[in-house]
């Protein structure tokens, strides 16, 4: 299931660290910027020919490190752009207008802050999912056929999963 991971040499000491994240900054800004030239090209292209291939391709190209959705949206709100969701590709939309001086002016990383980390709250991921198991093992003892009965658990180990970790299942009618 995960992938092999490939051997490489760890960085030994501050310095060493600090002067390769100091690189990182430095390539960091000249492939923004690279990417940014690019994604406003596109759209100018876009506009003269209503050839969308070059935004998919784009796309592609970029690495996982690169918010990809944030530039998607960013070639929807400042070009003739439409992503399909069913082809998973651009499609060129007449009805809308190229905003070139708004695009070069707001970067797609500017465009779309990226959301706040928000550590994991075990907790309340257990709450939550026992609570969506137990409405759906009422709406199976009720009869409902979408319950997905095959899906869910035992009345039995629901009770002692929620007894295990601490969750109240009392308010629950599934017996």
């Amino acid at each position: 299931m995960s992938k092999e991971v490939k051997k490489f040499q760890l960085l030994v000491g501050a310095k060493v660290i600090e002067a390769k994240i100091n690189t990182i900054k430095k390539y960091g800004k000249a492939y923004e910027n690279m990417v940014h030239l690019a994604a406003c090209s596109i759209l100018d292209h876009v506009r003269q020919h209503g050839d969308v291939t070059l935004a998919d391709r784009l796309i592609e190209a970029l690495s996982g490190a690169v918010r990809k959705n944030a530039l998607m949206e960013w070639f929807e709100a400042h070009g003739q752009l439409r992503y399909d969701l069913e082809t998973k590709k651009f499609k060129f939309d007449k009805s809308s207008e190229t905003k070139l001086a708004e695009a070069i002016s707001c970067p797609f990383w500017e465009f779309k802050a990226e959301s706040p980390y928000i550590p994991l709250d075990f907790n309340k991921s257990v709450t939550v999912l026992l609570t969506k198991v137990g409405k759906r093992l009422e709406a199976r003892k009720e009869g409902d056929k979408n319950a997905k009965a095959d899906k869910l658990p035992s009345v039995a180990a629901f009770q002692k999963i929620s007894e295990l970790v601490g969750f109240d299942a009392s308010g629950f009618t599934i017996q």
